[in-house]
């Protein structure tokens, strides 16, 4: 059986292979196949993780962190039940989708759903393929993450980068 990549694969996948080229370990598996204990609030009584928006960029470059891995912008997602028992499950908010929503139209993504979709159809070699010419047209830079002013997607269907502005984030 042939497992198909989901579309988040595709930007661990980007971690990952940015990762294996600095001589680090990365895996990458569906959320589901996770013990949900690793989610879990520190009091027991939710799940959190951080959801994934993009890739800050100085100067037209992804910026590196200090280990040298791949620096994110990310938004922290915690989900509580009013019991004891954590959720079964993320509810991501409709602000953080219309987040989502609003950073990919402002790169000209507009179909970007659809296109995550698409991806999911894809065969792992093709999604390979694909993350391996992201990493390599990726350029990067070191630098302090609170001077980024734009942030970076990748469209995996046309292969290129988006760079946005970061303001589109916060405000």
């Amino acid at each position: 059986m042939t497992t198909k990549p989901a579309p988040q694969w595709v930007v661990t996948s980007l971690q990952s292979t940015h990762n294996s080229l600095i001589g680090r370990r990365f895996d990458v598996t569906h959320a589901g196949w996770i013990d949900r204990k690793a989610f879990r609030t520190a009091d027991g009584e939710g799940l959190t993780a951080d959801l994934r928006l993009a890739w800050p960029v100085r100067n037209g470059k992804i910026l590196l962190r200090p280990d040298g891995g791949l620096a994110v912008l990310a938004r922290r997602i915690v989900h509580r039940t009013n019991t004891s028992t954590p959720p079964a499950y993320f509810e991501i908010s409709q602000e953080a989708l219309d987040q989502i929503d609003s950073l990919h139209e402002r790169a000209g993504l507009f179909a970007w759903r659809e296109a995550y979709r698409n991806v999911t159809k894809w065969s792992s070699r093709r999604v390979t393929d694909v993350v391996t010419r992201a990493v390599a047209s990726m350029k990067v830079t070191e630098g302090d993450i609170s001077r980024c002013v734009e942030a970076a997607l990748f469209d995996p269907e046309f292969e290129q980068w988006h760079i946005v502005p970061y303001a589109v984030l916060i405000g």
